[in-house]
């Protein structure tokens, strides 16, 4: 898919120095030029509106040595708003499943550009979205129990202590926590602030096997068939172990994960409010329930309830989806 290809190139360019940090935007506008005309798809400030969900969890190499721009140069929900290193998005292994893994649904989606060229620099932007949102506090752990966060300058690497995780706001002024690790964009950004939104983009199962085997799967997937590219003499046998091997075509396996195997996998953005207007929010980082989140996941369906019935009277637009509150938002 072409969307790969981009994430490629973006996590490459992103690696580089401009003598102008304004042009961010322009210096790629040649190559994005080519790739809005291939797939035929709205180009937004650096993300395609066909897979905006995804691309909205973009994430930072490393926080420690990200900054903000001199100048204004794109939203806060697109990588051009950092100065850094930025990884790639797009981690869909069937075109076919795009879209029915995610839990937000754009309202609208536009940028402000003061030319008629699409991928020049922006002005302004904004996603109208909803989605499910709770209410959370970042903590800053103690040194002595604390991960860290580092940087390679000039060879060593230097350790950020202290590095704030993220608890969820929960009934009866109790807290769980969601993630000991966020992923923020700007380290420091991370230390001021204190009261955060975690809007929830994309619900997968993470299936596990010894092999070390892994692959995205939908929600919906309960005995899922993770595939992986690699050949071995095929075997035949009239009762295969319960997490089987089976050859599929031209020589990649196919296993079946048994379901004590699958996982919950849950991946968001970390919001604050803008102070500009109600209900309006900027991006600071990423948090994911990984591996085994059976009890995170948990603690996010309390903290979303939670969150339910403290601010369902409060002005929000709310919407029921598959039975959860989706609340309307605007990221900026």
């Amino acid at each position: 898919m072409e969307v790969r290809q981009w994430d490629e190139i973006v996590s490459a360019y992103t690696k580089c120095g401009l003598t102008k940090e304004k042009d961010k935007l322009i210096a790629i506008s040649g190559i994005a030029d080519c790739f809005e005309e291939k797939m035929k798809d709205d180009y937004l400030a650096g993300l395609w509106r066909s897979v905006l969900p995804y691309q909205l969890l973009w994430r930072v190499e490393d926080p420690a040595s990200t900054r903000r721009p001199e100048e204004y140069r794109a939203p806060s929900w697109s990588w051009a708003a950092i100065e850094g290193e930025v990884k790639e998005t797009f981690h869909i292994q069937q075109e076919d499943k795009v879209g029915k893994d995610t839990c937000v649904t754009i309202l609208e989606a536009r940028v402000t550009i003061p030319s008629s060229e699409v991928t020049d620099n922006v002005t302004g932007g904004h996603i109208k979205m909803s989605g499910r949102l709770a209410r959370g506090t970042l903590m800053q752990q103690d040194q002595s129990n604390a991960a860290m966060s580092t940087r390679a300058q000039g060879g060593e690497a230097t350790a950020i202590y202290g590095v704030p995780e993220l608890h969820l706001h929960l009934k009866d002024n109790k807290s769980g926590l969601l993630d000991k690790t966020p992923t923020y964009d700007i380290i420091s950004e991370s230390f001021q602030h204190k009261e955060v939104y975690c809007l929830l983009i994309r619900h997968t199962k993470y299936s596990y096997m010894s092999s070390g085997i892994t692959e995205d799967l939908l929600p919906e997937q309960k005995f899922p068939m993770s595939l992986r590219q690699k050949r071995e003499p095929k075997t035949e046998s009239k009762n295969p172990p319960k997490s089987s091997r089976v050859m599929g075509e031209f020589g990649r396996l196919l296993y079946a994960a048994p379901p004590e195997n699958i996982y919950p996998q849950l991946k968001g953005l970390i919001l604050v409010p803008t102070g500009n207007a109600p209900r309006e929010f900027r991006r600071i980082g990423t948090w994911g329930v990984l591996e085994s989140g059976v009890a995170e996941k948990k603690v996010f369906e309390a903290g979303c309830n939670a969150f339910n019935d403290l601010e369902k009277d409060k002005g929000w637009e709310v919407e029921n989806v598959k039975g959860s509150s989706y609340f309307t938002l605007t990221l900026v």
